[in-house]
């Protein structure tokens, strides 16, 4: 196998895991406690601003580049707006170690689904590129969770988020 199959062949299982690890997170997220858990959940609303940081992940996906955001961090305010139709709203970034990914200082929700004490959201960004963040609550007012950025179909960059409602 020469140097570039084995880069191509690595890049693909790196996908895989990644795939497989999101998905897993997402079955992971049920309540274990009874009916006042399930009471608390079903009445938990995100409405608000949410302010916090995101932290870029390491493990690159690009073999023949150099990832020079790795450990960066960024800034992150999300507005999420309860309509009849359900979850919406945007999202802004701003620099704190490093400049946003491809100078993507905001985007708008594409999809956002609150299920529990899960939040995903797909927020389309202006060059084009997508951000999924995947969380969990972690006390009343705080999620963390993990975010992944696509271009163009292929996994651009991943990590960690944490967010606090700012009001």
């Amino acid at each position: 196998m020469d140097g570039r199959t084995r880069a191509l062949t690595l890049t693909c299982v790196f996908a895989a895991a990644t795939i497989t690890l999101m998905l897993l997170g997402c079955a992971a997220s049920k309540p274990t406690s009874g009916e006042t858990a399930t009471a608390n959940i079903q009445s938990f609303d995100p409405t608000g601003s949410w302010e916090g940081t995101l932290r870029v992940g390491c493990l690159h996906f690009r073999p023949m580049m150099v990832n020079t955001r790795c450990g960066g961090l960024n800034r992150i305010a999300l507005t999420m707006i309860n309509n009849p139709s359900g979850l919406s709203g945007f999202y802004k970034c701003s620099f704190d170690t490093m400049d946003c990914l491809n100078q993507n200082d905001s985007g708008n929700f594409a999809s956002a689904e609150m299920t529990g004490t899960h939040l995903a959201i797909r927020i389309s960004m202006q060059d084009g590129s997508s951000c999924l963040y995947d969380g969990n609550l972690d006390g009343a007012n705080r999620i963390k969770g993990f975010y992944a950025c696509y271009q163009g179909g292929g996994l651009e960059e991943r990590g960690r988020f944490e967010i606090q409602r700012s009001y």
